[in-house]
Parts: structure tokens; C-alpha cells; sequence
């Protein structure tokens, strides 16, 4: 992927567009390279006004950042040090043919990142063919920065061959001229003259960054044959276990309604689109619109399912230094099928591998069963402590609390105490973990809890991979089930004084609840979901790709740690859901000028580390 850094080099701020001429180094007699005389091309007529380009395929994504030249300005701090960084991202990966673009790169125009699918050549999977488009400032100017190669009209190879991308200058619609670099060399000639001229056309939207998803073309082409395999993947699940007539019997069961599952998935999916938008104040607007072109799926009946109310009393008695927080209504009865099918593989396994008694294999599958949500209001709310717990680096947060009213009762919470014995059996748990080839987690039944009459107490002991480098690493959680009057409140964190006084706090009105928050009064008046913030948002994103990422999670963690409002600012959501005509839900999320703030400063932290050679 060095065409990345193609888009670092050319991204941070460049002379001759938002940095003034005066603000680049000039380097030295001894620092500048010997550079061959380079004679500009001939520009035939036709390269001017070249004729259309038709599409390679369809375009299932494409994503416009409409002026990034604002954001990274704010990102460099200034345009000595952008101009730095444009610098270093050279030497770390640009290509020497490419070097010479970089004062050309027009940062008040949009860049576009698009995947097109060529659905003719293979009958399995499309090709999917991926390019970046820049824009320049000049045709002439661009062309004449270094050896380039035409391809067609109005397109020029430029760059080293064989080496990281293919890339092409073209002429543009919408600005003098576009760069254009894509994995696939032979794709080129054509997707450049697309990408640069037929694509802006197609849509004219203003906010900062769109990204649209449509996934109509792929599955009309190749939905049929993907269901057809995986019919065949369930057939061959469902001999595993050939031999064990009740673990055959369930493992059939859960294939065949996981398959019809995704395949009414696919039949129900049309596409997404994503906004963000310029609001007053610095402030930005996110907003998410999922569409459907039928509603046949349980996923996306889930999706649609739901009341468009406002919060709960007990919204507002959350605690008060919540980084998210949501609220909702289930209906329990729409997961009591999904529970019942993993009930029943679950109880099959534990037969087959005779594991325990069957007793204990009988409560062992039973919680399984009861792991559905409440048919009642329910509210949940995480945060962070001042003393970091073992998981915030992980998962972005220290704590977690979850409500629920009008006599519901989560229907686990009855068999924790069953779950728990069993599980301490020693047979019980040695039999589990050399079959699962895991650590189960130890869980110690603790009734007391001080200060909270008639909590339930459960500390949790297990392996997680929470050290240096992914290493196992010991942590102790604790697990507290509380009822006030009708309502039940459920907690869990690393530190047991810190969630006992949250659920003592959440039972009366006081000053450390979320009603104390004068910009969450909105909530009070709007549907909505909830609120989510930065980190609680960004880290555990980043860190479900770990350990592919886990030097930028760390980065992302440090960042939020030392940004101005340590990226816990309330980032308000609201939810519409479509029921008529095209079925669809849009989540709108309100982005206040104290996260950008954060955002800004996490970025310039990245571009420092990622470049270090920047002073």
C-alpha cells in the first residue's frame, strides 16, 4: 500500500497552494539532487477536450473529501511545519517520479477514493479495482514536473514503473487536471480518464466528506451464485458432526438459519450514505442513512424495529461522567428463536463431549437460553475513572451501567448464581477450557456490597490480551446486580468502591447524574439514541482491528489522553427510522466544536509520531 503515502506526501499542505511560496525550505547546493533535463509532452488537441470514458464497472464505494486543504492546515499547526511534514512523507515512500507533483497538488479540491467492480471478468467475485484521485493545479505544470508516458487521450503515465502504484495525470471536468493511482496497472488507461472526468459529474453534494455505498450492482449479479455456496458451506457444516445425531440434528438447525439469514440480507440491502457537514460554531454534523430495499431479514427488522421516544426517567440518573450513553426498548420475544437455536448447538456439544454431568450441562445451556434483552425501557452508560482499569487502552472505558424498569428484570440475572457454581467445578471448567483451548473466566460469588442492601456481588478473574505487545495479562473484574423498587441496575468495572457509588448515585436524583448536563438537555425533547464521545467511539474501533493496528490504537489512546477535552465531549445522536415507502434509518450525530478540537489535535499527534523528522 505505498500509495498511501502518495496521498501523505501529497496532502499535507504543498507550496504553491495553501502555503505561501516563502514559507518552503529552500535547500542547498549540496542538498539538491542532480535532476535530468525533462522536455514537457506534446499536448495533441484532443488531450484538451478528450472524448467520455465509460466505467470499468460499477462504482459500489466512493468517498469525497470536498477541502481538505482547512483540516490539515489545522493538523500542521502551521506552514513551516507542513511543508516539514510534506517533506518527510517524501522520503518515506514517494516515488522519485512522483516527487515533482507535490507543489502542484490542489488542496481546495476534492479528493476521491472509489472502488469499481468488474463484474464480466470473473464469474466467482468481482474485481475490485481501487483509486485515489487528486486534484492539480495545472495541466501544463503537472506534465512538466518529470518523464511521463501517454496512455490515451488526455492521460500521461507518471511514476516509476513496477514500483508501488500505477498513476496517471488527466484531464479534468472540474479543475485543470486530476492525479489518479490504482493498484492495477492495466486498469489505468481507462479508470484514469473516468475517475478524473465522468465521476465528479455523477454527484454534487456539499458536504465536507460523503461516502456512498451501493451494493445493488453486485448483489443483482452475484447474489444468486453466493447463495447457492452457502447452501454448500451449510451442507458441509451440517456433517461435522456426523455420528452425533443430536449435535447433527442442532448443527443443521443453526446452518440453515444462519444461511437463510445473510441470504435475506442480501435480497434487503441497497446501500449506505454518509455525510458530514459544516455546522455553526466549528461544529460538524454526521449523518448516517442506511437503506433497504425490503425488510425480509430478522437483522434488519431489528434494524427497523423500535420506538422513536424520548429517554426514560432513569436516562437522566445515569452517572454523570458517562463518555456514552443509550437507551431503548427490546422486543424480547423477537430473540427468544437466536437464543433457543445456540441454546440447543450449545447443549448438543456439551452431550457430545460429555462435559459435566447433565445436570450442569442443562443449567450451562439454560443461561444461554435467557441471554435476551428485557421487553422494558432499558438505559446503559460507560465511562472512565480517574485510575485507568486494565481494558480503557482496549476498549475506552473503566466502567459500565445498565438499567432496566417495570419489572424487567434481565432473564439472566436469576442464573448467574447457577452459572457461577458450575463453573467453579473443577471437572466442569477443566473439560471446558482443553475443548475451547481458552482460559474460562473464574467466577467468585460475593453476596455483601456495602452500602447497596440485597446486591449481588460477582468477581470475575481471567486472561486478557492487555499486555506489552498483546501479552496475557491477569484482570480482575466485578460484577454487581442491584434492584431499587421496580427497577434492576447491573454494573461492571475494574474498581468495586468507584461502581457502588455510581449504583447507590443512579437511585435518587442528585448532582452526579446525567440530568446535571446542560447540553444533554436535548434529549429530554428529541428521539434519540443516546450519546457517544471520541474515545469511547474511536478506541474500540480501532482496537477491533488489533493487532493490526495496535500502534495506532496506542496513539489514538495517548492522543485523547493529552487533547484539550480528553475526547470525552458529548457527541449527541438521533435516530429516524423509515418504515414507508423505501424502508431505511438515519442516525444524525451532532459534533461540538470542543470534539473537533480533540479530533484536530489527535491528528496532529499521528502526522507527529507517524513523521519523525518533524521538529
Amino acid at each position: 500500500m505505498r500509495w498511501c503515502w502518495l496521498a501523505l506526501g501529497l496532502l499535507t499542505a504543498c507550496p504553491g497552494t495553501n502555503v505561501p511560496p516563502d514559507a518552503a525550505r529552500p535547500l542547498t547546493t549540496a542538498e539538491a539532487p542532480a535532476r535530468p533535463e525533462v522536455r514537457p509532452p506534446v499536448i495533441l488537441p484532443e488531450d484538451r477536450v478528450p472524448p467520455p470514458v465509460d466505467s470499468p464497472g460499477p462504482v459500489v464505494l466512493r468517498a469525497r473529501w470536498r477541502k481538505p486543504a482547512a483540516l490539515l492546515l489545522a493538523a500542521a499547526g502551521d506552514a513551516s511545519r507542513a511543508t516539514s511534514m510534506r517533506e518527510s512523507a517524501t522520503t518515506l515512500g514517494l516515488g522519485p517520479g512522483l516527487r515533482g507533483l507535490a507543489p502542484h497538488a490542489a488542496l481546495d479540491e476534492p479528493i476521491e477514493f472509489v472502488v469499481v467492480a468488474d463484474v464480466e471478468t470473473s464469474r466467482e467475485a468481482p474485481v475490485l479495482i481501487p483509486a485515489l484521485s487528486i486534484g492539480l493545479s495545472s495541466l501544463d505544470d503537472a506534465l512538466a514536473a518529470g518523464p511521463v508516458r501517454r496512455l490515451a487521450a488526455g492521460v500521461w503515465q507518471v511514476g516509476d514503473e513496477g514500483l508501488g502504484p500505477a498513476c496517471a495525470i488527466a484531464t479534468a471536468k472540474a479543475s485543470p487536471a486530476r492525479l489518479v493511482c490504482t493498484d492495477l496497472a492495466g486498469r489505468l488507461p481507462t479508470l484514469a480518464g473516468y475517475v478524473a472526468r465522468q465521476l465528479p459529474r455523477q454527484v454534487e453534494a456539499d458536504a465536507a466528506v460523503r461516502l456512498d455505498l451501493d451494493l445493488k450492482p453486485l448483489l443483482a449479479h452475484y447474489g444468486p451464485r453466493w447463495a447457492e455456496e452457502l447452501a454448500r458451506v451449510a451442507f458441509v457444516v451440517d456433517h461435522l458432526a456426523e455420528g452425533d445425531t443430536a449435535l447433527e440434528t442442532a448443527l443443521e438447525a443453526m446452518s440453515s438459519a444462519m444461511t437463510r439469514e445473510l441470504v435475506d440480507v442480501g435480497t434487503d440491502l441497497d446501500g449506505m450514505t454518509l455525510e458530514l457537514h459544516d455546522a455553526d460554531g466549528s461544529g460538524m454534523e454526521l449523518q448516517v442513512e442506511l437503506r433497504f430495499r425490503s425488510a425480509t431479514s430478522w437483522s434488519v427488522q431489528r434494524v427497523l424495529a423500535g420506538e422513536d421516544t424520548t429517554a426514560p426517567d432513569m436516562f437522566g440518573r445515569l452517572p454523570a461522567d458517562a463518555t456514552t450513553a443509550a437507551f431503548g426498548r427490546a422486543d424480547a420475544t423477537a430473540y427468544e428463536h437466536p437464543a433457543a437455536l445456540g441454546a440447543r448447538l450449545f447443549g448438543a456439544w456439551l452431550d457430545a463431549e460429555a462435559i459435566g454431568t447433565p445436570i450442569e450441562r442443562r443449567q450451562l445451556s439454560d443461561f444461554v437460553t435467557r441471554l435476551v434483552p428485557p421487553s422494558a425501557p432499558w438505559v446503559s452508560a460507560t465511562g472512565i475513572d480517574e485510575k485507568a482499569s486494565p481494558w480503557r487502552a482496549r476498549l475506552g472505558f473503566d466502567w459500565y451501567v445498565f438499567g432496566v424498569s417495570e419489572r424487567g428484570r434481565p432473564p439472566w440475572v436469576p442464573h448467574l448464581d447457577s452459572l457461577a457454581a458450575v463453573l467453579e467445578r473443577g471437572r466442569v471448567r477443566d473439560a471446558l477450557e482443553a475443548e475451547l483451548k481458552r482460559e474460562v473466566p473464574h467466577i467468585d460469588r460475593r453476596r455483601a456490597v456495602r452500602g447497596i442492601p440485597g446486591a449481588s456481588h460477582y468477581r470475575l478473574q481471567f486472561q486478557a490480551p492487555l499486555g506489552p505487545k498483546g501479552a496475557p495479562r491477569e484482570v480482575e473484574a466485578h460484577l454487581v446486580v442491584a434492584t431499587h423498587g421496580v427497577e434492576t441496575w447491573v454494573g461492571l468495572g475494574a474498581d468495586l468502591p468507584s461502581l457502588t457509588q455510581r449504583l447507590i448515585a443512579v437511585r435518587e436524583a442528585g448532582p452526579d447524574q446525567l440530568s446535571a448536563r446542560p447540553s444533554l438537555k436535548v434529549l429530554q425533547s428529541t428521539p434519540a439514541g443516546g450519546f457517544t464521545s471520541l474515545r469511547s467511539f474511536g478506541v474500540p474501533g480501532v482496537a477491533m482491528l488489533s493487532p493490526f493496528l495496535r500502534r495506532p490504537r496506542r496513539l489514538l489512546q495517548a492522543g485523547l489522553d493529552d487533547a484539550p477535552h480528553r475526547g470525552v465531549t458529548p457527541l449527541v445522536a438521533t435516530t429516524v427510522r423509515r418504515r414507508e415507502g423505501q424502508p431505511g434509518v438515519v442516525w444524525t450525530v451532532a459534533i461540538p466544536p470542543e470534539a473537533v478540537e480533540d479530533a484536530t489535535h489527535v491528528v496532529a499527534r499521528w502526522l507527529s509520531r507517524l513523521v519523525p523528522h518533524l521538529p
